[in-house]
């Protein structure tokens, strides 16, 4: 009885402090908005796209320090690589992503302990929060590969804008500024109006280059950055350069979408054999069987 009691106290606090993170995120924060307008990013938008992590965010803020003691320091900067890689540098830190496996470490087995009876076991429990404690990392990894899957859909084409516009007379900045204006929306306009940002602020255009590779974590987007900054230290003409990667990623992309076709048609057997195969020799062969055991016919 006094476990059941436990588990409704947790369970009404988990629902109070649910509400109160959504009301609490609906609140603007003009402070954030005035700082984001001064560094000329989107007027007083939020970087995480995430409902969940946005309804949670002031309850992670709120548990950092206490996670901030705990120093790991190979695992702080492989997660901050990935938060860099998933877009979420700006609006997640490493020590909110600690206290968000913690939180779904001590929340999820309560929630489960409180839905089913058999979650109630206490070795079940400690499972349950290892468990829910790994959740964050692969939702942090699907992000990634989900963020890097966009950048390089949308790399060819914007290759190819970069070089039209380059070659009609503008220089590398105002073709970078043309293509987040004019080119497709997403991840990869993102990363390169944060490059144009840096550019403003002093850093070198070498330098920016080498900043947009390690957040993109994309080994295209390293290789094409890479033949940039060397063009750069030579002082070579941009336009051939730009040209001659366009027509390397066209090829390069040809050649995932052969490598994605061949891997379809290799998923495809599986089901085949497994379903389609069993009722056609079915429909072919149980007619004769039929005949050959009960002589019919």
């Amino acid at each position: 009885m006094q476990l059941s009691s436990l588990l409704l106290i947790l369970a009404y606090a988990t629902a109070f402090m649910a509400v109160a993170s959504m009301i609490y995120t609906m609140l603007p924060d003009f402070r954030r908005r005035a700082a984001l307008a001064r560094l000329g990013k989107a007027s007083g938008k939020q970087e995480l796209d995430s409902p969940l992590l946005s309804l949670m965010h002031p309850l992670l803020r709120a548990v950092a320090p206490w996670v901030s003691h705990y120093k790991l320091p190979s695992y702080r900067a492989s997660t901050e690589k990935q938060l860099a890689a998933a877009g979420m540098k700006d609006g997640l830190s490493t020590d909110e992503f600690i206290a968000w496996k913690l939180v779904f470490s001590i929340l999820g087995p309560f929630l489960l302990a409180f839905l089913f009876q058999f979650a109630r076991h206490p070795l079940l429990v400690v499972l349950f929060a290892i468990l829910f404690s790994f959740l964050p990392d692969f939702l942090l990894k699907d992000m990634v590969a989900k963020r890097q899957r966009d950048i390089l859909r949308a790399l060819p084409f914007s290759v190819d804008l970069l070089t039209l516009v380059v070659e009609a007379g503008l220089d590398f900045s105002q073709g970078i500024q043309r293509v987040v204006e004019r080119g497709p929306e997403g991840p990869l306009a993102e990363e390169l109006s944060v490059m144009m940002r840096d550019i403003r602020l002093g850093t070198t255009r070498s330098d920016a280059l080498k900043t947009l590779a390690e957040r993109c974590s994309v080994p295209e987007i390293s290789a094409f950055t890479a033949v940039l900054v060397q063009a750069d230290r030579l002082g070579a003409s941009v336009g051939p350069v730009l040209r001659a990667q366009a027509g390397v990623m066209r090829s390069e992309r040809f050649q995932r979408a052969e490598k994605a076709g061949a891997r379809a048609s290799s998923l495809v057997l599986m089901p085949l054999v497994m379903f389609i195969l069993p009722a056609a020799l079915l429909v072919i062969v149980g007619p004769v069987l039929l005949r050959f055991v009960y002589g019919i016919g």
